[in-house]
Formats: structure tokens, C-alpha cells, sequence
């Protein structure tokens, strides 16, 4: 295990901290079926938008231990802002990095900013409300337990 540090260390870039290997690994996985997904037509609106939106969205979990809350802030934003003009999509990669956001946020985030990481987390439901992909009742229950046990978990 010893040997395989070099994948999961933060690396220094000059004088500040840059993503691991493998959060750059992982970002790079998400951001291929991201981008299949946008080519399926998974999302409402111009194809090349969505797939910028995505970009951003996705980019944002290889930063999801070095600055937790602003990533889920970011991806948080950029989701409801695309919800909010053209409806919402459905993805597997966002829910998949939404719940990788939610895990740093309870891991990595210092406890003075974390009620901020865990309201963007929430923002990100809301999100869901908007596109009216929640059906009911029964939906938000299950996105709260997940979204929970995400963040208990880390």
C-alpha cells in the first residue's frame, strides 16, 4: 500500500496544493460518461453548453479534497443555473460526482465553513425539485438519505 501513495498524494504546484493522481483520474472518468451522456441527449438545451456545464461541474470533484466547500458551491451553482434555463437532465455521472462532493464536504471541509458545503449540498436537491425530476414526497426522502449518509459517511 505503501507504494501506492504517489496515486492518492496531493501534489505541490509552486507554492500551493494541486489534486492527486487519482482525483484527476476519477474527474477524467466521470467527465467521459459526462460527456456520452451529453451525446445521448440526456439534457434539454444546445449540445455544447451542456457539455461546458458538465466540464465545469465534473472538473470540480478533482478539487473535492483540497477545497471541499467550494466545489460543491461550484458544481452546486452551475446545476441549478442550467436547471433552472433549460430544465434538468439526467445523469449518472452528476449524481455519482454529487455524492463524491457530499462525502469531501463531510470529510475534508473545516467545521467553521461546513453548514455552508452542507447547504450547497441541499442546493443541489433543489435543483432536482426545479427540473421536476422529484416526483414526490418519497423522492426527496430518498436524495436526503443518500445525500446523509454521504456526508456521515465522511
Amino acid at each position: 500500500m505503501k507504494h501506492l501513495r504517489w496515486l492518492t498524494r496531493d501534489r505541490m504546484v509552486g507554492a500551493r496544493r494541486a489534486p492527486s493522481v487519482l482525483d484527476w483520474l476519477l474527474a477524467c472518468a466521470l467527465l467521459v460518461l459526462a460527456l456520452v451522456e451529453v451525446a445521448s441527449g440526456a439534457f434539454p438545451g444546445p449540445v455544447t453548453l451542456t457539455a461546458v456545464l458538465q466540464l465545469v461541474t465534473i472538473i470540480a470533484v478533482a478539487f473535492r479534497r483540497l477545497v471541499p466547500v467550494a466545489a460543491i458551491t461550484v458544481a452546486a451553482l452551475v446545476t441549478l443555473l442550467y436547471s433552472v434555463v433549460y430544465g434538468a437532465g439526467n445523469s449518472l455521472a452528476g449524481a455519482v460526482a454529487y455524492l463524491m462532493l457530499a462525502y469531501a464536504v463531510g470529510r475534508y471541509a473545516d467545521r467553521r465553513v461546513l453548514p455552508i458545503g452542507i447547504a450547497m449540498g441541499l442546493l443541489m436537491i433543489v435543483e432536482l425539485w426545479i427540473g421536476d425530476r422529484i416526483v414526490g414526497l418519497e423522492d426527496t426522502a430518498y436524495l436526503l438519505i443518500f445525500y446523509g449518509a454521504a456526508l456521515g459517511l465522511g
